[in-house]
């Protein structure tokens, strides 16, 4: 059992961590484990958790973390107990990271030896106690642990430095100078590693700059020291160069690994991948190859997972930066890394071959027998990899590309994509600092405009301003799209110029492709619009795409469809096309949109009716849904104006039957934009009409049907004159005003015959019937509706037939002739399936579930109420969902969910009174009423029949007034208050009786008894 302060606060049993908690509970822990074996008072763990600010109950809460503790230590035989002054921890103080690093400091101290330096030191796995809060004791403890790391850390480069090892801390040097420039002793040290590399000139300029810093950051000259190897360098003092006999001492293993970050956040399910590979290396060399788009975070997962796996490998730790895509750099030669390599395993400069072959035959030899992990970070290929990989079992490489290195056999793939949501959020406002969570909302937009990429994340954090709102400023300046990527950059970090090198390594036709897809106006796209944007054909398009994908420059869905991260998309963008070909490109994707979507309406049975399809083969199944948010864009471009006409033509059908209601109307304000003729203005009117009625936006509706009345008349134009007749019809038909419908719908047809437009007959037919069955004319109604079934039939319009077959349906239901009703119902679905009608398929499911009802059958009805229900809520068709949620009532309350119906009808009620939809509110009220009724509650019941009976008078529905007279006769009897129960019956019995309801005959038992 071991205790890790040095780092994550963490605790080993037989090589497994231990869960420990929550942050609060680790930080009790490591205060314990910090004064091992004595007394921790609980005010001096109180002040190191809350500081000068603890909670009113925070003993109690420290109480509770010790006690949580005790429970997750006990597998590891750890105990915590409880003593007057305080709490111990019952744990050996070499178990304890801390006190193990300072026993082998202390040992060392009178040596010259740095390879006790150099163990102690790898006992270090990133910044001390580095998952815990800020809290100024924390803080303390944390600063003087760092003080004591710097300080033994700096004595033992000095001692590799003493016994002639120069280049063997080079690298370190200049980190240790870079990280903390006012530290004394490494500057001189760097200076003199540098003079005896026989880079004097860096020497000097080293000084240089700190005696510029020192000068204007604190007024000072640097310090005596380096001063002095300053003026001995400029003389050449012998004294500086390495003693004639010094030898090496016997060479220790290398600890090369970068510093981990503190706020590692997340990533736990790929950790867990990369912390298993090592229990493999017994019988291989085990390789794991992290991809990922630039930025993702690949090289500090592979960090964070070897500091954690350090122990596994005495041997020692490589690191080498291959610079696959480093600023400013080439990729680095292949035998120059395997040079560091063996020069950081000890091998002579004199003994390394010149030759590359030679020099990896050498790199394996040296690691045959040793046990160590390699991390190659940045690499551009799997051939740059390749020779630096050991040949013998026992050890584990960690590569990191932004390419998917699919040559590098018998490799792990780990594939990184951006963060999820929870895991990005933490990650920012770990970067941030708490001033962060004052702002959830702005947080939120930042998280989500940096595309949650952790780069992106770490560059906006800290540009966050000081003062109130200043997460909220900062996502103001991202939204700005064509701004995003200048905004994130600041100091050496930069995500554009990140992104440059991934797209400069491309082959050109690879880079043309990434150029031409920024103009695409979809966020989704497949192959075909690929290969029209850049003229080739779809194979080759594809070859380049997945190239894309290899580098991380694109992302491919399971579907075979592609889209850019957010940024890569900005950035893409930003990579001008020239005119000429940016032009071309958009004309190829609109003429391939065009002609394809036209093939797709027609292949699902909605295209333009009484138009041929195109010669164009029709696309696989689903691309009208995959392609339909890039289409709509596509109308909306610059210059795109025959093409939305085109397109609003092509898929009004379509997006009206699949209730794409938002789409819709986007398209047809895109295609009235573009200059249409008057005609083609008139028809997009009536368009538009029919879908703001279907959202409930029935003034709107109504001024565009209207509008596009006036358009006809000013024209002349007789047949559109007529349609708009019928689409206003319709208006007043879904407002509950039946008789100014018909009058509109009257004319209409004598427009339609005298025009011959065969097809806008058989629609008003249906709507003729529709409100004189409302209005109680059962007999006209089902005669209109006759003949539009007729009419429907020869001109070939089956969805217009379903329609007939439904409200012939709807008739016969409230005739009682449920057979005959049934029948014509199901003719309507298998119609509407038929031509992909979702709508039209839940309204009929809707009322068959009314007569499975009728007919005592309740659950059958509540089955085919929620299919119906199931439909209209995906397509967004919201007043016949609230019919059918009204009917789930009615099924439910007939089985006897008296409460459950009650919910049911209060949502149909409230979806009515927010589409302001008088028949569907009068409906839920009556079904609200029945269920008060069943439930007990005669009050209720009798006010939502009365509000019922107010909707159904003022919109002329006699056959609701029936059933609300009715309604009204039940709750009034429930009351005691028999006249009156019975008068409204009278009424109810009146209206069933001249419409030929079969409910009479149960009115006139009841009037009976």
């Amino acid at each position: 059992m071991r205790v890790g302060l040095l780092g994550p606060v963490t605790v080993w049993q037989d090589g497994a961590t231990l869960p420990l908690g929550p942050a609060m509970q680790r930080a009790v822990l490591a205060l314990l484990a910090l004064d091992a074996g004595r007394p921790v008072s609980t005010q001096r763990l109180v002040d190191a958790l809350w500081g000068d600010e603890p909670p009113d109950r925070a003993v109690t809460l420290v109480q509770g973390y010790v006690s949580r503790l005790r429970a997750l230590l006990r597998p590891a035989d750890l105990r915590i107990t409880r003593h007057a002054s305080g709490y111990v921890i019952d744990v050996a103080p070499e178990d304890v990271d801390v006190t193990a690093f300072r026993a082998r400091v202390a040992s060392a101290e009178t040596g010259t030896d740095p390879a006790p330096l150099r163990a102690a030191l790898a006992l270090w796995r990133g910044e001390a106690l580095a998952d815990l809060r800020h809290t100024p004791v924390l803080d303390r403890l944390r600063a003087g642990l760092e003080a004591e790391r710097l300080d033994v850390w700096e004595e033992c480069l000095d001692r590799v430095l003493r016994a002639g090892r120069h280049l063997e801390v080079l690298g370190e040097l200049t980190d240790l100078c870079a990280e903390h420039p006012f530290r004394p002793r490494p500057l001189p040290l760097l200076m003199v590693a540098l003079y005896r590399a026989g880079r004097q000139a860096e020497a000097l300029t080293w000084y240089a700059t700190a005696r510029r810093r020192y000068a204007d950051e604190l007024g000072l000259d640097p310090t005596p020291e380096a001063t002095a190897v300053h003026g001995r360098i400029l003389r050449g003092d012998p004294d500086l160069d390495l003693p004639p006999a010094a030898e090496a001492p016997p060479v220790r293993p290398a600890r090369l690994l970068p510093y981990a970050v503190r706020d590692f956040t997340g990533r736990e399910a790929e950790l867990r991948q990369l912390l298993g590979l090592a229990g493999g290396t017994a019988s291989a060399v085990v390789i794991s190859a992290i991809d990922g788009m630039p930025g993702v975070g690949k090289t500090t997962i592979a960090v964070h997972a070897a500091h954690a796996l350090a122990d596994r490998f005495p041997d020692g730790q490589y690191f080498v930066d291959l610079h696959g895509f480093t600023p400013g750099l080439a990729p680095m030669d292949t035998s120059m890394a395997l040079g560091l390599l063996l020069r950081a395993a000890g091998v002579p400069a004199e003994r390394i071959p010149v030759d590359l072959q030679e020099r990896s035959a050498l790199w394996r030899s040296e690691l045959a027998d040793r046990r160590v992990l390699i991390l190659l970070d940045n690499a551009a290929s799997a051939q740059q990899v390749r020779p630096l990989l050991p040949g013998s079992p026992g050890s584990l490489v960690l590569v990191t590309s932004r390419r998917r290195l699919r040559t590098l056999d018998g490799a792990e793939a780990l594939s990184l994509d951006v963060l999820p949501q929870e895991e990005a959020h933490d990650l920012f406002v770990a970067a941030a600092g708490p001033r962060a969570l004052a702002e959830p909302d702005a947080v939120a937009d930042v998280v989500e405009l940096c595309g949650r990429l952790p780069l992106a994340l770490r560059i906006a954090a800290a540009r966050v301003g000081t003062g109130p709102a200043a997460v909220a400023r900062l996502a103001t300046h991202l939204r700005a799209a064509l701004r995003r990527l200048d905004a994130l950059a600041v100091d050496d970090r930069d995500v554009s110029a990140t992104f440059t090198l991934s797209y400069r390594a491309l082959e050109p036709a690879q880079q043309r492709m990434f150029r031409l897809l920024g103009l695409h106006p979809g966020h989704h796209f497949g192959a075909d619009s690929a290969s029209a944007l850049a003229d080739i054909d779809q194979g080759e398009a594809t070859a380049l795409l997945d190239a894309l994908v290899s580098a991380h420059l694109l992302q491919r869905h399971a579907d075979d469809r592609y889209t850019f991260h957010d940024l890569l998309r900005v950035f893409a963008g930003t990579h001008a096309t020239p005119a000429a070909e940016h032009r071309a490109a958009l004309d190829r994707l609109l003429d391939h949109y065009g002609r394809t979507a036209l093939a797709a309406a027609h292949a699902l049975g909605l295209g333009p009716f009484g138009e041929p399809p195109p010669p164009t083969p029709p696309p696989a199944a689903g691309w009208l849904d995959a392609e339909r948010a890039g289409l709509i864009a596509a109308a909306g471009l610059p210059g795109a104006g025959p093409f939305a006409l085109g397109l609003a033509r092509a898929l009004s059908c379509y997006l009206e039957a699949e209730c794409h209601h938002a789409d819709a109307l986007s398209l047809y304000d895109h295609a009235l934009r573009a200059l249409p003729t008057p005609a083609e203005e008139a028809e997009l009117h009536r368009h538009r009409a029919l879908i703001l009625l279907r959202t409930g936006a029935y003034q709107t509706s109504e001024d565009a049907a209207r509008h596009s009345l006036r358009i006809c008349r000013d024209t002349g134009d007789e047949a559109g004159e007529g349609r708009s007749l019928t689409a206003l019809a319709r208006v007043f038909t879904q407002r509950g005003e039946p008789e100014r419908s018909l009058e509109h719908s009257t004319r209409a047809l004598d427009l339609h015959r005298r025009t011959a437009d065969r097809v806008a007959e058989g629609a008003t037919l249906n709507n003729l019937g529709s409100n004189h069955a409302r209005l109680g004319n059962h007999a006209i109604a089902e005669d209109y509706l006759r003949q539009a079934v007729s009419v429907n039939r020869q001109t070939g319009n089956r969805r217009s037939e379903a329609t007939a077959w439904c409200l012939l349906g709807i008739i016969d239901q409230q005739r009682g002739h449920h057979d005959t009703a049934s029948a014509h119902l199901r003719e309507a679905l298998s119609l509407y399936r038929a031509t992909g009608d979702r709508a039209g398929e839940g309204t009929t499911l809707a009322n068959l579930g009314l007569i499975h009802g009728l007919r005592g059958r309740y659950s059958h009805a509540l089955d085919t109420y929620r299919q119906a229900h199931g439909i209209h809520h995906e397509i967004g068709n919201r007043a016949p969902e609230g019919y059918a949620l009204a009917g789930i009532g009615n099924a439910l309350s007939a089985l006897g969910h008296h409460d459950q119906a009650i919910e049911h009808h209060r949502r149909a009620l409230d979806l009515g009174r927010a589409l302001h939809e008088p028949n569907l509110q009068a409906q839920a009220l009556q079904s609200l009423g029945a269920a008060h009724l069943a439930s007990g509650d005669a009050d209720q019941a009798l006010h939502r029949h009365g509000e019922a009976l107010g909707l159904a008078t003022a919109s002329g529905d006699v056959f609701v007034q029936a059933q609300a007279n009715e309604g009204i006769g039940r709750a009034l009897e429930a009351l005691g208050r028999f006249a009156e129960a019975r008068s409204s019956w009278q009424r109810a019995l009146d209206t069933y009786t001249s419409l030929g309801a079969p409910q009479a005959r149960d009115l006139l038992d009841k009037l009976a008894t």
